[in-house]
């Protein structure tokens, strides 16, 4: 079978989740895209409300100016380990689902024209024109790379910290509604640690849902095992019953170690 020679674009996003669909929006907002060739490339076709994406500003903040179309829900007060509720003022702590980002992003490139292809990025190397992107679908080159994958650090030292952050969550729908919807339960630490540091998350959307997410912090993600029964019993006991509307889940890596990768001209690591 013959080579196909790579295909040449002046950006290439290596994933289409949050931080590739934010940026697009964003470079779409001040003219960035005109003229340009770009492509977008992931394995999953981002069709599932697959997560949950949260920030916090004020109302005349850019960026809650930019995404107020999207915008499911704002909570003004919190709730930390079961204790009494504060106010966030000036700040607020907003929502958008994650399906509804990447239909706005999809709507974006079908509009620009912008190449979308089902390929994973195996390897970026240097290139005369820019940097080769090797795929599991054929070869591109690309003036400017936006890589939103996962990445890799050096072994931490003595001095250095490496953790997951996984986290599993429920968006249920109660038989009685969530008492106080203006607040979300950012931590609740009363659950069984595990050897970890674990906790609840609790997020009352306007439709009667709720996200109810356990999130671990350590060096071994957590998994469907472990989870299930902790996140039963705490909505069981909590919330009564419920029924399922959908689930999600992740893992961060957060640490202190440098990035294994050298950087290359033309590369900017996203997420």
């Amino acid at each position: 079978m013959q080579q196909q020679e790579p295909r040449h674009v002046d950006y290439l996003f290596a994933g289409a989740g949050a931080a590739a669909s934010l940026l697009l929006l964003s470079l779409e907002r001040r003219g960035l895209l005109q003229g340009k060739r770009i492509a977008v490339l992931d394995p999953d076709d981002k069709k599932r409300d697959d997560k949950t994406f949260c920030f916090w500003c004020g109302p005349d903040d850019p960026m809650a100016q930019n995404l107020q179309s999207l915008t499911r829900t704002r909570w003004s007060r919190t709730r930390i380990n079961r204790q009494p509720a504060q106010e966030l003022a000036p700040l607020a702590y907003w929502h958008i689902t994650g399906l509804s980002l990447y239909n706005a992003a999809r709507d974006l490139m079908q509009q620009r024209q912008i190449i979308r292809e089902p390929a994973a990025v195996i390897k970026l190397s240097p290139d005369p024109d820019g940097l080769l992107v090797s795929t599991d679908r054929g070869d591109w080159i690309a003036a400017k790379v936006f890589d939103s994958r996962p990445p890799q650090f050096l072994q931490p030292a003595a001095n250095e910290t490496h953790l997951l952050q996984s986290f599993i969550g429920r968006v249920v729908a109660p038989e009685n509604p969530y008492p106080d919807p203006d607040c979300f339960e950012l931590m609740d630490f009363q659950i069984p640690q595990q050897g970890y540091t674990q906790f609840m998350y609790v997020l009352p959307f306007s439709n009667g849902t709720m996200l109810v997410e356990l999130t671990r912090f350590g060096k071994d993600p957590i998994s469907e095992a472990a989870a299930e029964p902790l996140l039963d019993q705490y909505i069981r006991d909590r919330f009564g019953e419920t029924r399922l509307v959908s689930e999600e889940r992740g893992c961060i890596p957060m640490s202190s170690a440098p990035l294994a990768a050298e950087p290359m001209p033309g590369l900017v690591r996203l997420g």
